[in-house]
């Protein structure tokens, strides 16, 4: 198994030949658990003639792959806002990594160009401008249509300029409590999404490496993106998606 984090490395790793190669993945975080914990999403590659992605959960018995197979990593570590994943009162700039508003009257929201299901990752949003303390919002949801904020389904976050976030009510719409701190304008918020073995997730964040405490444990299972949601005027945020996660909490 080939992998290149800046340098490279080759490992032996040896699997059963009706173990999943998910296994595989499991093996590389134990060899590299800092560089492999910087990867949002990743690819195990078979180099035959061309490129061929394999299945994670297939077997090297059902993909035919030969003792001694020469495997390569390809992972992702960085993602952006997805244009065409937003409301039309947000505009994106530098490279989809910055998003703002002018003049919106509700939360209209952006999500990003990927989601999880699985693993551990972080990523910051930086408050470069705001005029109300309930301009930003700053969480996860389900990929959807991206109309307003509060017709969006399953949407778990904090109004990060505001110490409130989004509690759900089975059968009702979800209400604001208690959380966090007020933010200001030059503020770094992290937001770390967690999944355990089984799939299900947990949520929280950071002001300027300072953590707020967990905001949610036992999500629904189903896949999460990052999004942000922007009210108000001259509203401007910036992504950073291969933010490192605070020295403390790793």
């Amino acid at each position: 198994m080939k992998t290149l984090h800046g340098k490279r490395a080759t490992h032996k790793i040896t699997l059963e030949i009706l173990e999943p190669l998910e296994k595989i993945k499991e093996r590389l975080f134990e060899l590299e658990p800092l560089e492999m914990a910087h990867y949002h999403s990743f690819k195990i590659m078979h180099p035959m003639g061309k490129l061929h992605q394999l299945a994670l959960d297939q077997t090297p018995a059902s993909l035919n792959l030969m003792s001694g197979a020469r495997l390569l990593l390809i992972g992702i570590k960085e993602f952006r806002w997805d244009p065409k994943y937003k409301s039309h009162g947000v505009q994106l700039a530098d490279n989809d990594q910055r998003a703002y508003a002018q003049g919106l009257r509700h939360h209209q929201p952006v999500l990003a160009s990927i989601g999880f299901n699985s693993g551990r990752h972080y990523w910051e949003i930086r408050l470069e401008h705001y005029t109300s303390e309930q301009d930003i919002f700053v969480g996860v949801c389900p990929k959807q249509r991206c109309e307003l904020l509060v017709e969006l389904k399953d949407v778990y976050g904090w109004i990060c300029t505001q110490d409130k976030k989004l509690t759900h009510q089975e059968g009702k719409e979800a209400i604001m409590e208690h959380y966090g701190d007020y933010s200001s304008i030059g503020d770094v918020i992290g937001v770390l999404l967690e999944f355990n073995k089984e799939g299900v997730a947990s949520l929280t964040f950071f002001k300027n490496g300072r953590t707020m405490g967990m905001c949610y444990s036992g999500l629904p299972l189903q896949s999460y993106f990052p999004c942000v949601a922007l009210a108000g005027n001259d509203v401007i945020i910036t992504l950073n998606s291969k933010a490192k996660l605070p020295q403390r909490i790793r």
